[in-house]
Parts: structure tokens; sequence; C-alpha cells
């Protein structure tokens, strides 16, 4: 049985083709994913638990370290989009039959100017495109993160969150991981010590918090 409703159809159904075509534009990433997907076979892991998205999850080089109690895959790749996963869910997420899928995305997507009502339109139509190929599988959407270098943008961003927490709240398969609180100093603002210098990516420190956010969803 489907687990999500039919109106995941219908919304998801609205300038489908517009999305599309987007969501086809993204050839600058074939050459990274073919490096995931050859890796992915060569590893042979049985039900994994899979992080994939953005160059956050890309540079999480210490995943396998951080929960060793698992078979994790790492499958992040360059500065992608909601829609470039979505994009690619057939050839990097879906033959790797993973036990668990813990999905970033919209950081870049909001960086790009793009629409809330597209992200979570895309966001719809890859779990739907999940749903239909891998059925038992439940997904954790973790929250978009505050960083320095984009702090200008954080309204939006906690709009997003929103959005993809009540999403999850409606479906029993899907978990909301919150990691924008923990990632605050005391004002209120990214806290200086959990990033590379680049003010967006994440030091050692900065994915020990999430580790320890993203544990309990294991």
């Amino acid at each position: 049985m489907n687990r999500y409703p039919v109106f995941f159809l219908m919304a998801t159904l609205f300038q489908f083709s517009t999305i599309t075509m987007k969501a086809q534009d993204t050839g600058r990433f074939d050459g990274e994913v073919q490096r995931l997907i050859q890796q992915r076979d060569s590893l042979q892991l049985t039900a994994p638990i899979l992080f994939v998205g953005s160059s956050t999850i890309r540079m999480w080089r210490w995943l396998p370290e951080d929960f060793p109690e698992a078979a994790i895959l790492n499958m992040g790749f360059g500065g992608s989009q909601m829609s470039d996963l979505l994009h690619y869910a057939e050839l990097l997420v879906v033959p790797a039959r993973p036990g668990k899928i813990f999905i970033y995305e919209g950081d870049n997507d909001i960086a790009a100017s793009k629409a809330l009502c597209r992200i979570m339109r895309e966001t719809r139509r890859l779990l739907r495109l999940l749903d239909q190929e891998l059925a038992s599988v439940p997904i954790v959407l973790i929250s978009a993160k505050p960083s320095p270098s984009r702090w200008d943008k954080q309204k939006k961003y906690k709009k997003l969150n929103r959005r993809m927490e009540k999403l999850c709240e409606r479906h029993s398969a899907l978990s909301y991981a919150d990691t924008w609180g923990i990632m605050l100093d005391e004002q209120g603002r990214p806290r200086a010590d959990i990033f590379l210098e680049d003010q967006l990516h994440m030091n050692r420190k900065g994915y020990k918090l999430w580790a320890e956010a993203l544990r309990p969803f294991l």
C-alpha cells in the first residue's frame, strides 16, 4: 500500500513539465555520481544506512566512525539541490536497497533563490518516487543548517524547515531531524567554532553535534 495520500500526486502534477525540465539539467554531476555508483557497487553492503544530499553530507567523512554500529553508505554529491537528487535517485539511491535513508537537501536550493513551494514540490516528488521503489524504507529529512555565510537568508531557511517538519508529521514513514538549534550560540547566531573557514561547511566539532542529533533516528 502506498504510504502517502493521493494529494501527493495531485500536488506534484502541478507544473510537472517545468520541474522535469529543470531536474534534467544536472549533467554537471554525472561524473561524480558515476564514481559514487562504482563505490557503492564495490562495497556490496546489505541494507545500508544511506546518507545522501549535498556537500554537507559529502564532506562528512567521519560517518562510519560516528555510527560504528551501522553499515553506512555516504552518497553525498557536489552542490546538489533537491531537483538534482530527484534526477539521480533511481541511479544513486534505489539500487542501494537501503535500510534507512537520511536526506539533506534544501540548503543550496535556498542559496539559489529557489521558491519554497518549488522546493517542497520537488521534495514530495522525490518521496513519492522512493515510496514506489522502496516502499518499506523509512526516511529522515535533515533540517537545513544555519551557517554564517548564508545567515542573511535565515528566515527562508526557518520557513523551509517548518514545512519539512510539518510534512513529516503527516506521514508516519517520515521523520524530521532538527539540527538548527544545536548549531546556534547563546545569542541565537551560528556558532563560530563549528565551521570551516568558508563559513558554510562544518568542521569535525560540527559533525559531532550532528552525530548526536541524528543517532536517535538510527
